[in-house]
């Protein structure tokens, strides 16, 4: 359902800018959670820890965060099921 409506959304994008793979998580990410610092900036190293094995089955174990901007390389996204109320 969700990779459809992606698909409907991106028809007119580069492919480097089209959202090649995602993952619903169970709830949003939250300051008392951990994973948000206290000016709602995400805090990868938390997110990866906490969210391994979802990340892993996205990239394949050999994918290790070098850069903070390689956990959400390739355009991947997560989306919450808190928002699935309101279709993306």
């Amino acid at each position: 359902m969700f990779k459809k409506r992606f698909d409907e959304l991106q028809k007119n994008f580069s492919g480097f800018e089209k959202i090649k793979k995602f993952k619903l998580l169970p709830k949003e990410f939250t300051i008392d959670a951990g994973e948000l610092t206290a000016t709602l900036k995400i805090k990868r190293k938390v997110i990866y820890k906490k969210y391994k094995e979802i990340i892993d089955s996205m990239y394949g174990e050999k994918m290790r965060i070098k850069r903070k901007s390689d956990l959400y390389k390739n355009n991947d996204i997560f989306i919450f099921k808190d928002h699935l109320s309101d279709p993306v």
